[in-house]
């Protein structure tokens, strides 16, 4: 059975914070510690000035791992009919199609430890093993509801 008392290292919430308040992080990309007792910080990507939405995911995918569980931590913008724009910090688990067994049954127990210890992430969390499931536009409409304008 998953060990459901993962422990979310200081880093992990260090660079969420920093992501949250919309200082210098773009994104972040979290990983199981080798012992599966944590969640760590693999990848902590920095905002590019002039980088649009889109190019931002884009990055993000080719940051993922085939061979590793991750969960990414990305703040979604978009603009909707209205004239008004929202923003929502998703967080997607992603199992690689060649990720090893263990690390498989660990994410749903790391989605919860995640959700609990990352306050402010919508309340989708969304599951992917391959990219097409991180599809930018198809995402954006779950997480707006269909209201983004795109």
């Amino acid at each position: 059975m998953a060990n459901l008392n993962l422990e979310i290292t200081e880093k992990v919430t260090e660079a969420y914070g920093e992501l949250k308040f919309g200082k210098t992080t773009r994104y972040i990309i979290l990983e199981f510690a080798k012992n599966f007792t944590a969640i760590d910080l693999k990848t902590k990507a920095d905002k590019i000035e002039g980088e649009s939405e889109i190019d931002a995911w884009k990055r993000m995918l080719s940051d993922l791992v085939d061979t590793q569980a991750l969960y990414v931590v990305f703040p979604m913008k978009w603009t909707v009919a209205e004239g008004g724009e929202r923003e929502k910090i998703i967080l997607a688990s992603w199992i690689g199609g060649t990720c090893k067994g263990r690390e498989k049954m660990m994410t749903a127990s790391g989605k919860h430890a995640l959700k609990t210890k990352l306050e402010g992430t919508a309340e989708e969390v969304f599951h992917a093993d391959s990219l097409s499931d991180l599809e930018y536009e198809e995402t954006l409409k779950k997480i707006s509801k269909n209201t983004a304008v795109l």
